[in-house]
């Protein structure tokens, strides 16, 4: 299957939604933009990530400066290279999920850990849309799609 974090995003999407939780898309975390937010009675920051896992779990332990917990979350075929090093995503308590297809199955291969770097006044700043008004995470604006003749998207 050719994946995209817009495929992926989906059931990782309905798995949060199914747990309670409202999402977001690309939202401000720790002056970062984190792919999911997901907001409960905990915040959860999810970066998504086709191969690069040692990128992703970088990003994801600087979203542990205003998430109770972060994931990093990898199509199933490509998951593997990050499990056999689980290890460093154990130390840094970062999870790990797996997506098996579109169609949305998705699981956790290694649980999350409450967050070693949560500082307050910056989680605060992600409940309050970072701006102090709005009560809503910052989202980034839609870039028009502007097509060209002769190309097309993949």
């Amino acid at each position: 299957m050719y994946w995209t974090e817009e495929i992926m995003c989906r059931p990782v999407l309905a798995h949060f939604r199914s747990l309670g939780y409202r999402v977001y898309r690309e939202a401000k975390v720790a002056g970062r933009w984190v792919d999911i937010l997901a907001v409960g009675s905990e915040i959860v920051a999810v970066e998504l990530k086709i191969r690069n896992w040692r990128e992703a779990l970088k990003q994801a332990m600087s979203y542990q400066l205003g998430a109770h917990y972060a994931l990093v979350a990898m199509p199933l075929d490509h998951v593997f290279p990050a499990m056999r090093s689980r290890h460093l995503f154990e130390r840094e308590g970062v999870g790990l999920m797996a997506v098996s297809s579109a169609a949305g199955d998705v699981r956790v291969l290694i649980e999350p850990e409450a967050s070693p770097r949560l500082l307050p006044f910056v989680l605060d700043g992600v409940l309050s849309g970072g701006d102090g008004k709005s009560g809503k995470p910052v989202r980034r604006r839609k870039v028009p799609v502007i097509e060209i003749p002769g190309f097309s998207a993949p």
